[in-house]
């Protein structure tokens, strides 16, 4: 493997923060590293073109983060599971069947869910196969002490929760083949200001690192993906990507790399 080399053009790192900023904040998972391919002689052209990459880059995540929470907002607002949340159990089948079909139309979502206000799941779909299967009440499960649980029932109205990027995990072990998932919350509330717990959408991310790699398939740079800890979520090498879930602490930017890796936190600040 060819260590990334590290870049110290301002224009760069001025047009990484001011284009990605937003979205560490609103998710702390990701950052951009581009790896030099080319002597010293050549890197003007590919400063420009990783300009041009990374903003083709914000642009992608932007699209993908927008329907999600398009989607989250649209299903938190449905008037039937207003009417369910409201104390009219009959309204509960449509909601059932209404996310079923929301699920078989977009194809996007491993989980579609709606939450009362003790974590507990009150309507689950799950996209199995490309199909959508509703869970039967008896198999519906208390997430009180889950990690995006707790975040989720404090958000005010309009708001969301977006998870680290991760592989999912079924049964305590990693699901092969392997899937990443990315749990975005928003909160339902009533008209009169109640809140009823939330809906929670696990959305099924390979698309959008598809898209992100597919972006520098044709050019002289390579772009990559990495969350916060400085580990690989979108790589060429596919050995190093993911390896926080295998446990493996030594696949980290940080340790291959120390300068790159101290330079990308020192300007993220």
């Amino acid at each position: 493997m060819t260590a990334p080399s590290q870049l110290t053009q301002p224009t760069f790192w001025g047009y990484w923060l001011r284009f990605m900023l937003p979205w560490l904040l609103l998710v702390p998972i990701l950052t951009t590293l581009l790896y030099q391919k080319r002597h010293e002689d050549a890197m003007v052209p590919l400063y420009q073109e990783a300009n041009t990459l990374l903003g083709d880059a914000a642009k992608t995540i932007a699209y993908h983060i927008g329907n999600i929470k398009r989607d989250a907002l649209f299903l938190a607002k449905y008037q039937a599971l207003l009417d369910a949340a409201a104390g009219n159990e009959q309204d509960l089948t449509q909601v059932e069947h209404f996310f079923e079909s929301f699920s078989a139309a977009s194809q996007n979502y491993d989980q579609v869910r709606w939450l009362d206000n003790n974590a507990l799941e009150k309507v689950r779909v799950n996209l199995v196969q490309n199909l959508p299967h509703i869970v039967a009440k008896p198999l519906l499960q208390l997430k009180a002490k889950r990690y995006y649980a707790i975040q989720s029932l404090s958000l005010a109205p309009n708001s969301f929760y977006f998870s680290p990027l991760d592989l999912n995990v079924e049964k305590g072990e990693i699901e092969n083949p392997i899937k990443p998932v990315l749990r975005v919350t928003t909160p339902v509330f009533l008209p009169s200001g109640e809140r009823q717990g939330f809906i929670a959408l696990n959305f099924l991310a390979q698309s959008m690192l598809d898209a992100i790699a597919k972006i520098t398939a044709n050019s002289n740079v390579e772009l990559s993906l990495l969350n916060k800890e400085g580990y690989w979520l979108l790589s060429s090498n596919p050995e190093l990507t993911w390896a926080f879930m295998f446990n493996r602490p030594e696949l980290t930017l940080a340790k291959l790399n120390p300068d790159a890796w101290q330079q990308i936190t020192q300007d993220s600040e």
